[in-house]
C-alpha cells in the first residue's frame, strides 16, 4: 500500500523510499527522535535509559529501555534496513539480561538518563507515578519483559521467529516504519505489523485476564497488617506497618532516645532506617537542599531517594542539632522490629496491637 496526495487533478503516489537514502542514521535521528515520541512505537512507555548496558561487553546496548504502567520492562530495538538483521535474536538477548532489574536500579538509571539529558524531575517520584503505586515494588517490576522492534521493514526469517515466540509465551511486537519523501518532508508510515491490531487486542484481552488473576492472587497473599498504637496515652489506629513503626520512632526520639539508640535496638541485621544531616531544619525543601549540598550517600553508599523517605515538613525529626528522616522501607519483618522496640525501651510506654485491616 502507498501513502497518496490529494492534489486538484487526483491522487499522486507519495514517493517511498530507504532511511539510508534519505540521510536517516540509526542512532542520531530515528533513535533520538522516538525517545522523545516513544507512544508512536509502544504508547504509554517511559523511557529510562538510551543505549543502556549492564555487562561487559560495551559493545552490547539496547537501544532504548523503558517501563509500561504495569510494570513490565520494555526493550525497544531499532534498525533502519528492510529486513530487520537479526534484531529479533539480540533482542531477546537483551531481555533475559534486563529481567532481574529492579526498581532501585530502574531508579538509579532513571536518574541518570534524566541528568543526561539535563531534564528536571525526580525519577522515583516520576516511576511511582507512572506506575500508579504509593510505594516501591521490587516484586512486581520487571515480572513481565516486553520487546518492540522498530524497523523500515522485517525479513520472512525475523517474522517467523517472532510469531514463533509469542506463541510460546513472549511479547514481542514488530512496528514497520516506512519512510516517505513528500518534497522537502519526509514522512513515516508507521504499522503494527506483529502481532496485527485485531490479533493483538485479542491477546491483551487474554493478558488481561491473566493479570487480574495475578493480582487477586497477591491482594491475597499481602501483608496487609494494620496495627493500633497506645504511645503514652497518644492513641493512633488503623495505621499500616510502616506508619506503625514510623510513629514509634518519633515518640522515642521525643522522649529523648536518639536515633542511634533506637537503631541499635532493631532486630540485627536491619538496615540503617535513619538518614540525619548536621543542622535543624523545618522544611522538606530546607533539608532537601542541604542533602543535596552536602551529597552525603545513604547508609549503602548510594544515591538518596527521597520517595524512600518520611520527607513531609511534619515528618522530619530534630536531635541534638540533627535533622532526621525515616525509612519507610519495611517489609514482612516490620513486627518484629516493633516488638524489638517495646521490649528494648519498656518505660517509654509503646502499646499496640493488630487492627482489623480496612
Amino acid at each position: 500500500m502507498a501513502i497518496y496526495k490529494l492534489t486538484e487533478s487526483g491522487l499522486t503516489a507519495v514517493k517511498t523510499d530507504t532511511m539510508s537514502n534519505l540521510g536517516i542514521r540509526e542512532r542520531q535521528d530515528l533513535q533520538s527522535v522516538l525517545r522523545e515520541n516513544i507512544d508512536a512505537v509502544s504508547p504509554g512507555t517511559l523511557i529510562v535509559a538510551e543505549e543502556f548496558s549492564e555487562w561487559e561487553d560495551s559493545k552490547r546496548r539496547i537501544d532504548l529501555l523503558g517501563i509500561d504502567p504495569d510494570g513490565s520492562i520494555v526493550v525497544i530495538e531499532l534498525k533502519r534496513t528492510n529486513d530487520g538483521g537479526h534484531m529479533d535474536l539480540q533482542a531477546v538477548r537483551y531481555a533475559a539480561m534486563v529481567s532481574a532489574l529492579t526498581f532501585e536500579r530502574v531508579a538509579e538509571v532513571f536518574a541518570n538518563h534524566l541528568a543526561v539529558l539535563k531534564k528536571d524531575g525526580n525519577a522515583v517520584e516520576i516511576l511511582l507515578n507512572h506506575l500508579g503505586w504509593d510505594a516501591e515494588g521490587d516484586d512486581e517490576i520487571g515480572k513481565q519483559v516486553r520487546i518492540i522492534l522498530v524497523s523500515a521493514d522485517f525479513g520472512q526469517e525475523i517474522t517467523t521467529t517472532v510469531l514463533w515466540l509469542n506463541s510460546q509465551g513472549l511479547e514481542i511486537r514488530c512496528v514497520r516504519m516506512v519512510p516517505y519523501q513528500n518534497g522537502a518532508e519526509i514522512l513515516f508510515d508507521i504499522q503494527q505489523v506483529i502481532p496485527i491490531p485485531e490479533a493483538s487486542d485479542y491477546m491483551v484481552k487474554l493478558r488481561a485476564k491473566g493479570e487480574e488473576k495475578k493480582a487477586t492472587l497477591r491482594q491475597n497473599t499481602r501483608d496487609l497488617t494494620y496495627y493500633d498504637l497506645n504511645l503514652a496515652g497518644h492513641c493512633e489506629s488503623q495505621l499500616s506497618k510502616r506508619q506503625a513503626i514510623f510513629s514509634i520512632a518519633k515518640h522515642l526520639v521525643a522522649a529523648g532516645i536518639s536515633p542511634d539508640q533506637i537503631q541499635a535496638a532493631l532486630p540485627s541485621g536491619q538496615m540503617q532506617r535513619f538518614y540525619g544531616i548536621e543542622g535543624e531544619f523545618l522544611t522538606t525543601d530546607d533539608f532537601l537542599a542541604e542533602v543535596s549540598r552536602q551529597a552525603i550517600p545513604t547508609d549503602s553508599g548510594k544515591l538518596f531517594l527521597s520517595a524512600r523517605w518520611f520527607i513531609k515538613d511534619e515528618d522530619l525529626i530534630q536531635f541534638e542539632g540533627r535533622t532526621y528522616v525515616f525509612s519507610k522501607m519495611w517489609g514482612p519483618k516490620t513486627h518484629s522490629c516493633i516488638e524489638a522496640l517495646s521490649k528494648a525501651f519498656p518505660d517509654k510506654a509503646i502499646q499496640f496491637s493488630l487492627a482489623k485491616w480496612r
